[in-house]
C-alpha cells in the first residue's frame, strides 16, 4: 500500500503550529508533524495515534478544544485526516 504525506498550512485555523504534515499508508495514520506549538504535546498526539484506523482519531479528536477556542491543534488534525478519507472515496 502507497504511503502518502499531506503538508497543510495552518495559518488559517488560528492554532500555534504554522504546518502540519500528516502521514498515511491506505486508511492507517502513521506520523504527523508540527512547525511550532507545544512541541512536546504534538509528539505524544502523534505517538499515540500511530497505527490506528484514520476514523478512530477522527471520532477521538474532533471535539477536543483549546482554552477558550472551539478547536485545537488536535481538531484541525481531525479535521484534516477528515479530508484526507473524503479525497480517497473519491
Amino acid at each position: 500500500m502507497k504511503t502518502e504525506t499531506f503538508t497543510i498550512n495552518c495559518s488559517n485555523y488560528g492554532i500555534c503550529p504554522k504546518k502540519l504534515s500528516i502521514t498515511v499508508r491506505g486508511d492507517t495514520f502513521i506520523g504527523a508533524t508540527f512547525q511550532g506549538g507545544c512541541d512536546g504535546n504534538l509528539k505524544a498526539i502523534s505517538e499515540l495515534c500511530k497505527g490506528q484506523d484514520l476514523n478512530i482519531i477522527i471520532d477521538k479528536l474532533k471535539s477536543i478544544t483549546c482554552g477558550n477556542k472551539n478547536y485545537s491543534c488536535s481538531s484541525v488534525l481531525a479535521e484534516q485526516l477528515e479530508n484526507i478519507v473524503q479525497a480517497k472515496k473519491g
